[in-house]
């Protein structure tokens, strides 16, 4: 598998932790010192794993796919979709989206920098519009 490959696979790894709020991922795959943006600023891992937890129970039943992907040096991005169902309460800042119990289709991009298998910067963002608004 091509180093390329390898870190798509390992973005796809942490969007399905991310929507299922699973940080237990966080830990050796993104760099103590990482710069998130998930979308809210996480700036560590510590701070990426609260960010993950405080989305715990949101969606269920998650599957996600990727669209494309490209690496350039050492930053590979991946344009990605996910179905879900939306179970639990999300909060993005000042927006409340309350669980709809619908399955439902989210699409997204996230941007990934590299230092060997570690993430040491993170961009995630996603259509929220599926959600409904509160």
């Amino acid at each position: 598998m091509s180093a390329a490959s390898h870190h798509r696979d390992l973005i796809v790894r942490s969007i399905h932790a991310s929507l299922v709020g699973d940080s237990s991922i966080v830990e050796g795959l993104f760099s103590p010192e990482v710069q998130a943006w998930l979308p809210i600023h996480a700036p560590s891992a510590v701070a990426v794993a609260v960010e993950i937890e405080d989305g715990c129970g949101a969606f269920v039943d998650v599957s996600v796919g990727t669209l494309q992907s490209g690496t350039i040096g050492p930053c590979t991005w991946v344009e990605w979709f996910a179905s879900a169902t939306h179970v639990g309460e999300i909060v993005i800042e000042d927006t409340v989206f309350s669980p709809t119990g619908r399955r439902t289709v989210l699409h997204g991009v996230t941007f990934a920098e590299f230092d060997g298998d570690q993430i040491v910067a993170y961009r995630q963002s996603w259509e929220s519009a599926e959600l409904g608004l509160p």
